[in-house]
């Protein structure tokens, strides 16, 4: 209710400013899509089912790996990212079979993005919208969409929830910007944006102080509840690491993120393949205490996938090379750390393109990349570009020192526009329950039922109709 609800909103204040609001809508038995005021002759309903329900012609495509699978496009969408991302669990085992069942299975999931491709091709040219605003855009029956809009340069607006409670973020998205993911920074916000008045050191102590002590960010995932925030000492102490050696703290990603479809890795095994081959390399590194903390989203996606183990990292790495390093210190998704805890704790860090990336340098700790992304090349990261580079950064990590000023006033720049900027936050206007509630069963109430003249919405609307830029900017709230 809360995507449909939220949606709705935009969309009856749209009409009223004299716009014509085409709904798609997945299913033609969705009547939750009509509740709540879609009634006016300007707004057309799409059952996209009855679209995708025509005939069309079953094609066989040769694909032997994964990677001619990622590489896979048709007229301009990308079908098999579209496709990976929609096996659950799928790039947990990047070496996996393509036998003739497998082979079979991916055909028919191709298929069926060429139905959607194909459905969304007829209605964008019946109707020849100048704007689609969407919340998916990354899987079967959504990405179809995203790449036709692009391809015929029509504005595609994302919206997602994100780190704050009552809040979502925006980007637009064309041609030049296409893989980049919702939640970056533009260098155009990036430049013109004015510092002047702000002072990012307090804001940036609050921003994580906020988010990571009281718990605030991603609270519906409940990620932080009971965690214990460790000084450097502590932590070296209660895990027998040698506390005059660096701490080198790699950040696993899950494994089977939409994330891996933003940007370019340097392992084009993906996250996988990434953790795998670093967790090799300083297999025999003792001069640094090494620490793998695995991604906490782990236990609420799981969850949500009905995946019992939170340890698949550890498996995967046993499948791979039959033992754990002793070297390494495994720290796991549900452990009692809070993460503002390795703030204190680590010297380096290393990721792919984790929002931790973004944090770590606010306080003057330098984080390597294995990937660009949302902040890579923003001058306050270091970012090899190919594999070799990438280890000869971690065989001469002792020589990484701690982030000059200036590297860190980037940092902070952008930190400061995307933890709060970019932030549409509407607790004033609109009121959800995802904080006593899961993702799914949320549900939005509106608070002041004059929000169309509020100044926040305005800035919303005025984003979506009159503006060319990227990101949404929250500039006054």
């Amino acid at each position: 209710d809360y995507w449909i609800k939220f949606e709705s909103l935009i969309a009856n204040d749209l009409i009223k400013k004299g716009f014509h609001v085409i709904l798609i809508v997945k299913k033609s038995n969705s009547s939750k899509y009509l509740k709540y005021n879609f009634k006016s002759n300007q707004i057309s309903i799409i059952f996209l089912d009855r679209y995708t329900n025509l005939f069309y012609p079953f094609k066989i495509f040769d694909i032997n790996n994964i990677s001619d699978l990622k590489l896979f496009s048709y007229d301009g969408a990308d079908v098999g990212k579209l496709v990976i991302s929609s096996i659950k669990n799928f790039v947990l085992n990047e070496k996996i079979s393509f036998n003739f069942s497998q082979k079979i299975r991916i055909n028919l999931l191709v298929n069926l993005s060429l139905k959607y491709f194909y459905s969304y091709q007829r209605i964008i040219n019946l109707y020849k919208p100048k704007l689609i605003i969407a919340t998916e855009k990354g899987d079967i029956g959504s990405g179809e969409l995203y790449d036709i809009a692009i391809k015929n340069s029509i504005d595609f607006v994302q919206w997602s929830s994100c780190h704050q409670p009552q809040s979502i973020i925006l980007k637009r998205y064309n041609k030049l910007n296409k893989g980049v993911h919702p939640f970056s920074v533009s260098k155009n916000s990036l430049s013109n944006f004015d510092f002047s008045k702000i002072n990012l050191d307090q804001e940036i102590l609050k921003f994580f102080e906020d988010g990571y002590v009281k718990g605030d960010w991603f609270s519906y995932k409940k990620l932080l509840d009971s965690k214990i925030i460790y000084s450097r000492n502590q932590f070296c102490k209660e895990f027998n690491l040698t506390i005059s050696k660096k701490n080198i703290v790699i950040f696993s990603h899950v494994l089977n993120d939409a994330n891996l479809f933003y940007g370019k890795d340097i392992f084009e095994g993906g996250f996988a393949e990434w953790l795998i081959e670093t967790i090799k390399f300083i297999s025999n590194m003792d001069e640094v205490n090494w620490i793998i903390k695995m991604h906490p989203a782990n236990v609420y996606r799981n969850k949500n996938l009905g995946i019992e183990d939170n340890n698949l990292e550890v498996k995967l790495l046993l499948k791979e090379i039959g033992y754990i390093p002793k070297n390494i210190l495994f720290i796991p998704p549900d452990s009692n750390i809070n993460p503002y805890s390795f703030f204190n704790i680590a010297d380096v860090g290393i990721t792919v393109r984790g929002t931790i990336g973004a944090e770590m340098p606010c306080f003057g700790i330098p984080m390597i990349t294995a990937g660009t992304g949302r902040y890579s090349d923003l001058g306050f990261t270091i970012d090899p570009k190919s594999k070799d580079e990438y280890f000869e950064i971690l065989k001469n990590i002792l020589n990484i020192n701690k982030l000059e000023e200036s590297k860190i006033n980037k940092a902070r720049k952008h930190a400061y526009l995307f933890f709060k900027s970019r932030v549409f936050g509407y607790k004033n206007i609109f009121r959800d329950n995802l904080a006593d509630s899961s993702l799914i069963d949320n549900k939005i109430d509106v608070i002041d039922h004059d929000y169309s003249n509020s100044d926040i919405f305005k800035s919303l609307i005025n984003f979506l109709i009159h503006s060319k830029q990227e990101d949404y900017l929250n500039t006054k709230f």
